[in-house]
């Protein structure tokens, strides 16, 4: 965001708070003017009021919740009625690691005290942030939403001094159903906002339907008033496209148009695999591309970024004319990539077998008797395995049960494996609190580690599982001891008795809603290669299955058979051996074949 332009609001008196976030914005942040919609999404954050932010890419969203963190100090200052330790922080959400990085980095440079709280950090990292933490140091924290599912971050979030003056949600589309990025772990945001006693919400996007800010307006509960929406309009972009067959070398006609269109670049790929192949292949014909995909090592990721920011020419992953300057945009269409959309389309579909063999798992006699409020918990990993539906769906499923259904919500996500070495054992040993003590006579020494079980040890010591869980994290951030965690379960807390009658478990077709393809031209099934995958591949139990093996999607179940090893030493691999066709089609033909089967 380095050029801001005037807006052309009509000059009137300023309140105090649009006062405030002018001052803020031209000291510590070195601009004379917001741009677009930024004062009055300020203004009303100020105010105590929440707000939608629908900011094109490159407008200045972040600098909504950025002054709006800065200005509550002073706020603070001004008013006098909080001590520096208890002025509170902005959380902000983001599935983004780069951005968070690079925002981080930004604000410390302008002496605003700001951190991430990720899995990648180191230990002293992490416990120096958690210091800053707990003495009111930090004015903004950035984490992703997926982090709100641990008891350990939920717990040490809700007992900030101050508490969370502003939570702030990057990519909030995400909370809406009907947006196309959908994110469970988006689910738990609202509930979090109201139960750890969010001061305010500022949820931020690039572009919105009615429906997706309608929906994020009624999670939230926010009012009509507090949209603040712009044109997506990028002038400075120029959108080009240009289609190819499947004999096109698509590379070649990428690399005449790096070499015509030199400086910064980035190129997206749909897999990981792709960006690498991409990188190497741009590589060696002397362009210097470096890939970045969220499966690589976090400090080669941190790296390729801080390179490409310092660069003129280097060609990553990434976004491209958020500083308002030109930028070319070219997006290839090529038929090739047809069986990729179909694996995007279908790949994740459960078999209705694997949903029976699902719900019938969630409503297990043993859970049949709890009643509205009771929780238990889960091992989505196990049933991912067991029922042969990947985590990304048995996560969607589970949004379904609790949003449509209304059967549960979710409650977080707990650990049942906790295993420590002690580092400053008179810290450790001498603590006299319930809890501390109660976890000093339980743990059991190992050859190296201390292991303890916290639901024994609240079952045996009448202590919430939360406040053991509070003091053993507490102690990690202290540096008292070296932590270890494993196992991870998801908790539900019931709304209503799980269903029992027959009428009520025949949910299946409900949950199994189809969804067309975009229309391209697929190739029809091949019977010689149907025959030769049923040849090697003897079950015949699910026909979904079959296909995802025959079209190249792999699965829980795909993986632990060994599948994708079948012929392929011969070269004729039954995986992927028919994505050429349409899925559908396929399927009907597989189903068909298996039920012959059944017959014989």
């Amino acid at each position: 965001m380095n050029h801001h332009q005037p807006s052309k609001k009509a000059k009137t008196e300023a309140s105090p708070s649009a006062t405030l976030a002018n001052r803020v914005l031209k000291e510590h942040f070195g601009f004379d003017n917001f741009r677009l919609k930024q004062e009055a999404a300020i203004t009303r954050l100020l105010d105590g009021q929440s707000a939608v932010i629908v900011f094109p890419t490159g407008a200045g969203k972040s600098i909504c919740y950025q002054v709006s963190a800065v200005a509550f100090r002073i706020q603070n200052q001004l008013l006098g009625n909080r001590t520096r330790e208890q002025c509170g922080i902005t959380l902000v959400i983001s599935p983004l690691i780069t951005l968070m990085k690079d925002q981080v980095d930004t604000l410390l440079r302008r002496n605003i005290k700001a951190a991430v709280l990720n899995s990648s950090m180191s230990r002293d990292a992490f416990l120096l942030a958690q210091d800053d933490l707990r003495n009111g140091r930090l004015g903004l924290v950035y984490c992703a939403p997926g982090r709100l599912n641990s008891e350990g971050l939920i717990s040490s979030l809700k007992a900030i001094p101050g508490g969370i003056r502003l939570l702030a949600v990057d990519e909030a589309h995400c909370i809406s159903e009907w947006c196309h990025s959908f994110r469970t772990e988006y689910l738990n945001i609202a509930r979090f906002a109201h139960e750890a006693h969010v001061e305010r919400v500022a949820c931020l996007m690039a572009t919105a339907t009615p429906k997706v800010t309608q929906d994020i307006c009624n999670a939230l509960d926010i009012s009509p008033e507090g949209l603040f929406s712009t044109t997506i309009y990028r002038p400075n972009s120029r959108l080009l496209a240009k289609s190819s067959t499947k004999v096109t070398d698509d590379v070649e006609n990428l690399v005449a148009h790096l070499q015509k269109h030199r400086g910064p670049t980035i190129v997206y790929v749909i897999v990981q695999k792709g960006a690498m192949a991409l990188a190497s292949r741009l590589q060696e014909r002397g362009l210097p591309a470096k890939p970045y995909h969220a499966g690589m090592a976090a400090a080669v990721r941190a790296k390729t970024q801080d390179d490409f920011l310092a660069s003129d020419n280097v060609i990553v992953i990434g976004r491209a004319g958020r500083d308002g300057k030109p930028a070319v945009c070219l997006f290839y269409l090529s038929t090739k990539d047809l069986y990729l959309r179909n694996i995007f389309t279908y790949g994740d579909r459960p078999s209705k077998m694997s949903l029976r063999l699902l719900l019938q798992d969630i409503y297990s006699s043993d859970r049949r008797n709890l009643r509205g409020g009771d929780t238990f918990v889960v091992s989505l990993f196990q049933q991912s395995k067991a029922f042969d539906i990947s985590s990304t769906m048995l996560g969607i499923i589970y949004a379904q049960l609790e949003l449509h259904f209304k059967l549960f919500r979710a409650a977080g996500a707990l650990y049942t494996e906790y295993k420590y070495i002690p580092e400053l054992t008179n810290t450790l040993y001498n603590n006299s609190s319930p809890d501390g003590v109660a976890i000093n006579r339980t743990a059991v020494s190992g050859s190296k580690w201390m292991h303890v079980e916290l639901d024994d040890v609240s079952y045996k010591w009448d202590i919430p599982r939360t406040d053991l869980v509070r003091k053993i994290n507490e102690w990690k951030e202290r540096g008292v001891i070296e932590l270890v965690k494993g196992g991870v379960h998801n908790k539900y807390r019931l709304e209503k008795p799980l269903p029992a009658t027959p009428e009520e478990l025949d949910m299946i077709e409900q949950l199994d809603e189809t969804v067309a393809l975009v229309d391209e031209p697929p190739q029809p099934p091949d019977r010689t290669k149907i025959e030769y995958i049923l040849r090697e591949v003897t079950a015949r139990d699910d026909p979904r299955y079959l296909t995802k093996t025959a079209f190249g999607i792999n699965s829980p179940r795909i993986t632990q058979e060994k599948i994708k090893y079948i012929g392929k030493n011969t070269g004729t691999p039954v995986f992927e051996s028919m994505n050429e066709c349409d899925f559908p089609e396929l399927l009907e033909v597989v189903t068909k074949e298996c039920a012959k089967a059944e017959e014989v």
